[in-house]
């Protein structure tokens, strides 16, 4: 829904993000849905998140400030690199299900968590960006898009398609499952078809093993990503805090990843 820009302060010198909301998109919907994802952004403070840092309007021109995020994001990390070792994806998964546990303990859903959305800096630290998509779990009826399917169809939860308005973090996990699940294969769980095939399989039906790609993965592993992509939500892993607790066994030093330059903020 938006464009990112990398600028500088001209005052403190800072480099930043900016991301805008294009004219020919300016409706009173995605106006409302800006404004919204601004006002989140805002008391959001955490290492695991693209912390926000100012927020306007120029002309017909609406604009949110967040940090400069070096590096690259989990989706083309793994696309340049290949499939990332148990240890590495363990902990990139590991640092964005802390920035999910900190969103959900204030009462918050992303609703579109995937590996574009992990920022990974050259360090190998992580970040969650686009938090703003989520919604006010106690109160969904002040989210605009609440009761639309708002995420992207590779990751999306059985429980999001099937009933936008019973989304909560449970579908979150899910959908950072999938994203574990490519972050070792390089693969989607549910490659080919459209997104209305894709929306169905992952009601009804079960990836291949990851082993079929990544034959170094152990069993136990495996265990991690199923368990995270259970289709019933009672099934599933329970919290983010379960999921940093199960990859622990894995956890790998920063030094193990790949550093790729970056020219632009990736959203």
């Amino acid at each position: 829904m938006g464009q990112v820009f990398k600028g500088v302060h001209e005052v403190m010198g800072r480099e930043c993000a900016v991301k805008v909301l294009p004219l020919e998109k300016s409706t009173e919907e995605s106006r409302a849905a800006f404004q919204h994802e601004i006002r989140l952004q805002a008391g959001l403070d955490s290492p695991y998140l693209v912390r926000a840092f100012d927020a306007g309007k120029d002309g017909n021109v609406h604009y949110l400030v967040t940090e400069y995020v070096p590096g690259n994001d989990l989706r083309r990390l793994v696309r340049a690199n290949g499939p990332l070792s148990m240890s590495s994806a363990a902990l990139i998964i590991s640092e964005a299900a802390r920035g999910l546990q900190y969103a959900h303990a204030l009462g918050m859903v992303h609703r579109d968590v995937k590996p574009g959305n992990i920022l990974v800096t050259p360090e190998g630290n992580a970040k969650v960006s686009d938090i703003g998509l989520a919604a006010w779990t106690m109160s969904l009826d002040a989210d605009p898009r609440a009761g639309k399917i708002v995420g992207t169809a590779d990751y999306l939860s059985p429980e999001q398609i099937r009933d936008p308005n019973s989304v909560d973090a449970l579908s979150d996990l899910y959908s950072l499952g999938c994203t574990l699940y490519f972050a070792v294969t390089g693969k989607v769980p549910f490659p080919g078809g459209d997104s209305r095939s894709k929306c169905r399989r992952h009601c009804e039906q079960t990836p291949w093993h990851p082993r079929r790609f990544a034959p170094q993965l152990t069993e136990e592993f495996v265990d991690v990503i199923a368990d995270m992509m259970e289709k019933e939500p009672e099934r599933r892993i329970q919290s983010a805090g379960e999921v940093i607790e199960r990859l622990e066994l894995w956890l790998g030093s920063q030094d193990e990843l790949v550093e790729l330059p970056i020219e632009r903020q990736v959203w």
